[in-house]
Order: C-alpha cells, then structure tokens, then sequence
C-alpha cells in the first residue's frame, strides 16, 4: 500500500532530492514560516526570542526566500523588529520544534590536505637526499612519486565505482522496481570511504520508496539492508526522524489534519519503526489539530461559568488568558536603517469565558468584545498568540492562553453556527 501523502504535498523544509548524481539535502529557514490570513501572504520568523513579520504583496510572492536576521525593511529605509517579551503564555508547541532535524551524509574522499602535506614533505625529503646522496635520493624520489601516484589512482577507481554504483541502484529502484543492485551493494568490493558513501545513500534512496510503494520495498527489505550496510545507527535514526517530520509538516500545512492523514502518518511511523520519544514534537502537533478537528466536528456544548452571564447567554469554553498589546519597546539606527523594536506588554489578565456573544476577561475588573464584530482570526502557533481584527477597531485584540489553538477552534466553531462564520 503506498503512502500517499507524500504524492500531494509540498514536502516541507527539507527534501531529500535523490537523482543519479547524488542524494541532495536542501533545508529551508530555521524558524521563518510563510502563512496566509485575510490580508494575504505574510512571512513570519526568527530565532533566539528575535523574530519578524513581514506582509506580502501579489507581487513579492515566490521571490525568493526570507532568511532569519533579515528584518520587515520597507522601503523608506525603516524596519521593525519584534521581540519576544514573555508576556505570551509560552507555547505548548512551536512549528520550529517538530522541523526535520539537519542530515550530513558522508561525501567521497578526496585528498585530504594531511595527505597533501604528507606527499609534500616526503618529495621535499627526497629533493634534499638528492642532493646530498644522488643515488639514494633518485631513488625516495621515484619512490615517493609512484606511492603518490597510485594512492590517487586507487582513490579515483574507488570513487568511480562507487559513483556507477549509486547510477545502477538509482536507475534499478526508481525505474525498474528492481531491488537487487541494492542488495549487491551489501557484498561489493569497495574502499570503507566509498562504502560509507554509497550505503548512506542507497539506505536513503529505500526509506524514500518504502513511503511511496511498501508493495516494492518493504520493512524486511529495510531490517535487512540495516542488519549488513555500512550506515551508522545515528544517521538511520537521523534519516527516518527527517523524512517523517518532512512528511508531517506536509500535512499540516494547511493546519487541518483529517482522520485518513493522521492514519496514515501513524502507519509510517509503525514502518520507520520510530519510538514516541524520536517524533514528540510533532506528536504535540498532531494531537492538537486532532483536538482541533474534534471540537470542529463535536457540537457546541454549553459549560458552567464561574460569572452571571446575560439572560440567554451560554458559555462555551473557558480559560486563563491575558489581553496583550504591541509597545515599541526601542528605537535605533544602523547602517543607514532605522529600526523600531516592538514587543508584546499584558494589558490584562484573568478568566476568559467564551459566550454565543461575546468574548469576557474577568480578572481586576471586566472587559469583553462583542463576537458580531469579528471579522477576521488569526492565530500564530510561534508566539502563541490569537489575534482579532474587529468592525470600526484600528488596532488587533491580541490574546494568549495556555492552549491558545483550542480557545481558537472554539471560537471559529461558535462564529460559524452563531454569527455565520468570521
């Protein structure tokens, strides 16, 4: 049975690309995420606490990639920094932490500048002998030579074996189904460099088909290549870790997780053979879009409040939270930039019941909005933090709660069936 998934998704952050010339690795920005809301394309990342965001026109989409460090820089030579104050509750999970972990396979050898300057100072040797004993000199000369000579030769054989040997497992596997020149690898004769090499990618190369067609490659084939390959268990581990966070984070792109996908990626994790504590992070994930997709599915059930509320009014979620508010908390200039540093400040803090009508904070005094007024969310899983943009209000109402994702299910799923959707 194939999986799938990995037919209709952008593969995430990292793509193993496995082609006749190699197995290539590309990852993208550690922390930098592109979402879409009402206003459009934004991008939105950082790193150690720092981190921008930046609104895209039509425009500027697709041109390129947005790297940590780089700021929201407008035009008019100003830029904004966000800074991560504290004042969010801290995330019960961030994207950052479920991206596929960094993988170094191993490259062929080449000269090494040891070796280098190893032949170097034999040939020096050889020059001196030459000249102070001829005989004995012409001869380490030659000798020093040769050895050279076919050290480099042997190495070149070498990886030029190995090279037609990726060539034929590639073409084999990928076009023809065909498994045995992967196995022949297992009793080829070959340098331990261009071993480690040529293994480390074919091991690659059968994970990728064992997720796309277990009816060609399947989790014996894999044992079996495991048990007799030159492929050490940290890069196994290390490899399987990847492609299913890449798998992942190709499933919840879209931030809804249905249960067709979230059995399917339960089965790669059963055939990676990944214990719980390898994919934790986007274990956290997965269980809270599957909570969101259950209260989305589940009916509006009204709880008991800890406040009086209007008559006629039903409560249906309720939490700690705090109203938050965006300060400027300095302001510099470099390089011809100015730069404006903005954080998060608590503005209020307490209980939060969520009603058919409103949103309530009751803590040292009252505040409520009214959820007529919604007309767009916008919820942010890196800074956990649910965002409202409201009728005839200029500025955001930021709330933080411990499971910010959940109070944002809620309270789609109560502007649907009671205000027709925000």
């Amino acid at each position: 049975m194939a999986f799938y998934l990995r037919k209709h998704f952008n593969m995430g952050p990292l793509r193993i690309n496995l082609s006749k010339g190699g197995v290539g690795l590309s990852a993208g920005v550690t922390g930098a995420r592109v979402g879409l809301n009402r206003k459009g394309v934004y991008v939105h990342g950082g790193r150690h606490g720092m981190y921008y965001r930046k609104h895209l026109k039509k425009g500027q989409r697709g041109r390129g990639k947005t790297v940590p460090g780089q700021q929201a820089r407008r035009d008019d030579g100003k830029a904004e920094l966000f800074v991560d104050t504290g004042a969010a509750y801290p995330a019960p999970f961030t994207p950052e932490e479920a991206r596929p972990p960094e993988v170094n396979l191993p490259d062929l050898p080449s000269l090494s500048p040891r070796l280098g300057y190893t032949i170097g100072i034999g040939l020096l040797l050889s020059v001196v002998l030459l000249v102070a004993a001829p005989p004995v000199g012409g001869v380490a000369l030659l000798a020093t030579g040769a050895e050279a000579t076919r050290f480099g030769w042997m190495r070149s054989r070498r990886n030029r074996a190995a090279r037609a040997a990726w060539e034929n497992v590639h073409e084999a596997l990928t076009n023809q189904n065909d498994v045995s020149p992967l196995l022949d690898t297992l009793n080829q004769a070959l340098g331990p460099a261009q071993r480690r090499w040529l293994h480390a990618r074919c091991y690659a190369l059968l994970l990728d088909r064992l997720i796309e067609d277990s009816d060609v490659v399947d989790t014996d084939l894999v044992v079996r290549f495991e048990d007799s390959a030159d492929v050490p268990a940290s890069l196994q581990s290390t490899l399987k870790q990847a492609i299913f966070a890449e798998v992942v984070d190709a499933v919840v792109e879209d931030h809804v997780l249905t249960e067709e996908e979230e059995e399917a990626v339960d089965a790669l994790a059963d055939r990676l053979g990944l214990r719980p504590s390898d994919i934790a992070a986007e274990r956290a994930m997965l269980n809270a879009l599957r909570a969101e997709r259950e209260i989305h599915a589940g009916p509006l059930t009204p709880v008991n409040s800890g406040v009086s509320l209007k008559q006629g009014e039903e409560c249906y979620y309720e939490t700690e939270a705090r109203f938050l508010v965006e300060r400027v908390q300095e302001r510099f200039q470099r390089n011809n930039v100015k730069y404006t540093v903005r954080g998060l400040e608590v503005d209020m803090e307490g209980t939060l019941y969520l009603t058919d009508r409103r949103l309530l904070l009751v803590g040292d005094g009252t505040r409520s909005y009214r959820l007529r007024r919604v007309l767009d969310e916008e919820l942010s899983l890196h800074d956990n933090t649910l965002r409202l943009t409201l009728d005839e209000r200029v500025s955001q109402v930021i709330i933080s709660a411990p499971d910010t994702h959940v109070l944002a299910a809620h309270l789609t799923k109560v502007l649907h069936e009671h205000h027709g959707g925000a």
